[in-house]
């Protein structure tokens, strides 16, 4: 059995070459995997560094909801609609509702600092939203 260590190297591996590996280490090497996974998908999830000057705190707030609803590929409904039965999705469907959730983290902490506005009505919506998705 080769050895793996990066995380693309597992693209295209089948189930039973996964479960032959990580019995054989005893799930050492899939926890790697995991692990790195999470952090690649944690910094590919953050908002963008378009933050603007730091003596401008509205602007900077303003440049992370933009980034954020430019990430976003589900309207609100939409990912309410989706996630209602989600147990029931497909993989690839949950990830997706789970990577909005993920995107929609900091809305609670930046909502606080935009001024009344449509950028702020709609982080409101999404950290309702965010509640009911898995």
């Amino acid at each position: 059995m080769v050895e793996r260590t990066g995380l693309g190297e597992w693209a295209g591996q089948s189930l039973e070459e996964l479960e032959a590996c990580t019995a054989a280490h005893r799930g050492r090497v899939l926890d790697t995997v995991r692990v790195r996974a999470q952090f690649q998908a944690r910094q590919s999830d953050q908002p963008r560094d378009r933050l603007g000057p730091p003596t401008d705190p509205v602007f900077r707030a303003a440049a992370i909801a933009a980034d954020t609803f430019a990430a976003l590929t589900l309207e609100p409904a939409e990912a309410l609609s989706v996630s209602a039965d989600w147990r029931g999705l497909p993989l690839a469907e949950i990830g997706l509702l789970r990577r909005h959730k993920n995107l929609t983290g900091h809305a609670s902490r930046l909502v606080g600092l935009l001024p009344s506005g449509p950028a702020r009505d709609r982080l409101v919506v999404w950290i309702d939203v965010r509640q009911r998705l898995p």
